[in-house]
Order: C-alpha cells, then sequence, then structure tokens
C-alpha cells in the first residue's frame, strides 16, 4: 500500500484482537495528552496501569465510543475524499500502525492520510507535504470544548493527540474532521505542526 512515508518508517500489521496489544507496546497518539496532564478523561497512572498492567477501562461498548467508529467511514468517505480531491491529494486509510524508528516508543494509528496526487511523471512531493486526517464525533455536550481560538480551534487532548501524529510520520499538517451531531455538519479544523509541543512530547 503506498503511504509516501520515510523509507525507513516502520509498519505494524494488526487485527482487531491485536490491536489493543499492539498499542501496550508504546504510547499512542490518544495516550499523550493523559500523560501531559492535559487530559479530563484520564491520568498518568490511568496509562501506567493499561501499558504495564494491563489494567484499564474497556469503552468499546459505549454507545459514543461505536458511534463515533461507524461514522469514521462516512466521514472520510463523503467529506475527506472529496475535500481533498479538490486539492490534489489522494486519500488512503491505513491498516497498518506507524513507528518512527528514531523514537520507536512513538505510535501513530490514523484515521486517514492525504498524500500529494502523483505528477506527470509519477512521482510524488516529499512525505513531509503529506496531511494527518483525524476524524472526530462530536456529541452536543461536547460542543463547549470546540471553536475557542485556542490549540487551532480544536480540544487540547485531539491538539496532542494529532501532534504526535506528525512527529511520527513526519508530516507538517493535520486536518481534523468534526462530525458535529446538534447540526449534523461537518466543519474542518487545520492544525499546524508545532515543534515545541512536539518537543515536549518527546520528552
Amino acid at each position: 500500500m503506498e503511504y509516501n512515508l520515510k523509507p525507513n518508517m516502520q509498519y505494524i500489521d494488526y487485527t482487531e484482537e491485536s490491536w489493543l496489544d499492539e498499542r501496550r507496546k508504546g504510547i499512542g497518539g490518544s495516550d499523550v495528552a493523559a500523560i501531559l496532564g492535559e487530559s479530563k478523561y484520564s491520568s498518568p497512572l490511568q496509562i501506567y496501569k493499561a501499558k504495564v498492567d494491563n489494567i484499564y477501562d474497556d469503552v468499546s461498548d459505549k454507545v459514543f465510543v461505536r458511534k463515533g467508529k461507524d461514522l469514521e467511514g462516512f466521514v472520510r468517505n463523503m467529506h475527506c475524499v472529496p475535500y481533498f480531491k479538490e486539492r490534489g491529494y489522494d486519500v488512503v486509510h491505513p491498516q497498518h500502525m506507524f513507528v518512527n524508528p528514531d523514537f520507536p516508543w512513538l505510535r501513530a494509528n490514523l484515521d486517514g492520510l492525504a498524500i500529494p496526487c502523483e505528477n506527470e511523471f509519477g512521482f510524488r512531493e516529499s512525505y513531509e507535504n503529506n496531511i494527518v486526517i483525524e476524524i472526530k464525533w462530536v456529541s452536543e455536550w461536547a460542543e463547549d470544548a470546540w471553536c475557542n481560538d485556542l490549540y487551532d480551534n480544536v480540544p487540547v487532548h485531539y491538539y496532542m493527540q494529532v501532534q504526535t501524529y506528525m512527529a511520527v510520520t513526519g508530516a507538517k499538517k493535520a486536518i481534523v474532521f468534526a462530525l458535529f451531531d446538534s447540526s449534523w455538519e461537518v466543519k474542518t479544523f487545520e492544525v499546524k505542526r508545532n515543534e515545541a509541543i512536539i518537543a515536549r512530547i518527546l520528552q
């Protein structure tokens, strides 16, 4: 599968059954905000227990989790693909977990990746011009955390998540596609690579 990433990028195959075990082997984008004390949903201790002791709250059957998972493909196909096609990008849905060998403890499990279309000679632009795609379903009670001028208008834990993905992939930008339940409207939020935040994550 064409991802247009660094030649030495590592790709980890996983199934629904093995996904959690692979996540335990490193730090994922959704773990970072908790570790840095920027999440109201989890804490550094909870992440430690999940990674080291395999003690975690299984929320996979919660309605809001299932709804977000079910709607992800809809948003990707109906909104992400045409959005990026107009801008000269192909959209891929990675079926691998990405590991940058420079910091192999950090993992990226992407909702999508926009890669520049091939030019007339069959070449694509550098991996740095890829765009990370993150897809969110936003319930009515969570809307207040959006569009607040901080962290490029996305909630801080999602901001940390996509910065982690940019650190792993080398991309300079991410687009968050958020489906707001109250209006059934998809809004896009551009998040630029923040080297200071990435340095904090890596530290």
